[in-house]
Parts: structure tokens; C-alpha cells; sequence
């Protein structure tokens, strides 16, 4: 009889302990589908900081938003692959070897970038540290350090001419900067695609 009991009791409390488990493991499978990793919040905080930051930007991608004027400011996350530099842009990157923040244009006209702010609300125009030129091949890109000197419509030549490179084809390596003898001093970039060159 004792046996019986024994037996039975421990039947009893496995079958208590599978359901136990079988609970903890429905409520934490509940409570991840409902909370995002903690990653993806931050990433969206970060997001919410760009728009706020940079008036009439829109939201692109889960670490990207696009300006009016066509330049799209973005931060690396993990689970979102792109290249570093998207054929037919010039990108700038917050840090040395691209890291950090990245800023890139296309358009063939002059961007000051103080007029541009990271999601931290730093202005880009003391921020750049590398560069990628992926315009069309043998356009430019130009990056000047202002100093103070008046705005475009009344003369670049005051500006300090910081880099300038011609890009390459679209199945060569791109014109990649690491790192700058300038770091931090770039003020206005000017990207100059060919045909329209001369709109510099």
C-alpha cells in the first residue's frame, strides 16, 4: 500500500511540474511576443530623435529618415543590411573606417551641414570623419571648411576647398576616405554629377 502511494505521488507531482513549465514557458513566449528586444526600442528612440531633430524629415526605414531637400541621415542596426555607400550618392560618416552616423546626398546642388543634426542633436557640421564618393562615374564631390565666409550666391572661392574626388564606375571600387587630415572642419558639400557638372 505504501508503494501505491509512493507511486502515485510522484506521478502526481510530475504531472504538477510539467504543467508548471508548460505555464512558464506559454507566459515568457507571451511576454516576448509583446515587448520588442530592447535593441529594436532603442533603435526606434533613435529614429524619433532624427525626425525631431531635422525639421520635415520623414521616417524611410527603421534607422533612416529622409530631408526635403533629398539627403537621408541613418544610423547602423543590427538585422538592417545595406551597403555602406549606395551607388549614385556621396555619403559622410560620423566616425573613422564609416562608423557611427551616416549623412549622404545625391543631388547636384550645395548642402551646408549645419543645417543637419545627428540624433544626439549635434550638427554634422563638426562631425564628418570619413567619406565615400559614389556619384556616377566621373562626377565630383566637393567639401569645402567655411570659416565664416559668405554663403554661396556670394563667392565659394573664401571657402576653403577640403577634398574633392571623381568617382568611378559603378563595377569599380568606390572613392573611399577612412579618414581625413580635415576630421571635423567639413562645413558645406557640394556633389557635381556629370552631365551637370557645371551647375558647381
Amino acid at each position: 500500500m505504501k508503494r501505491f502511494r509512493s507511486s502515485a505521488l510522484r506521478t502526481v507531482l510530475a504531472a504538477a511540474l510539467t504543467v508548471a513549465g508548460s505555464v512558464a514557458v506559454f507566459r515568457i513566449g507571451a511576454a516576448t511576443a509583446v515587448d520588442p528586444p530592447s535593441e529594436a526600442r532603442a533603435a526606434a528612440v533613435r529614429l524619433d530623435r532624427l525626425v525631431q531633430n531635422n525639421p520635415g524629415a520623414r521616417k524611410l526605414a527603421p534607422n533612416a529618415v529622409r530631408l526635403p531637400d533629398g539627403a537621408v541621415l541613418s544610423f547602423p542596426m543590427a538585422g538592417v543590411a545595406e551597403d555602406k555607400c549606395s551607388y549614385e550618392d556621396v555619403c559622410l560618416f560620423e566616425h573613422h573606417d564609416f562608423g557611427g552616423e551616416r549623412l549622404r546626398f545625391s543631388l547636384c546642388m550645395v548642402y551646408e551641414l549645419r543645417n543637419y543634426k545627428l540624433s544626439d542633436g549635434r550638427l554634422w557640421s563638426t562631425q564628418v570623419s570619413s567619406v565615400i564618393n559614389r556619384l556616377p562615374v566621373s562626377s565630383w564631390a566637393y567639401i569645402w571648411h567655411k570659416g565664416g565666409a559668405p554663403p554661396a550666391e556670394e563667392g565659394m572661392a573664401k571657402w576653403e576647398l577640403l577634398h574633392s574626388s571623381r568617382a568611378n564606375a559603378a563595377d569599380q571600387p568606390a572613392q573611399q576616405f577612412p579618414s581625413v587630415g580635415w576630421n571635423d572642419r567639413a562645413e558645406v558639400v557640394k556633389p557635381a554629377r556629370v552631365p551637370t557638372a557645371q551647375c558647381l
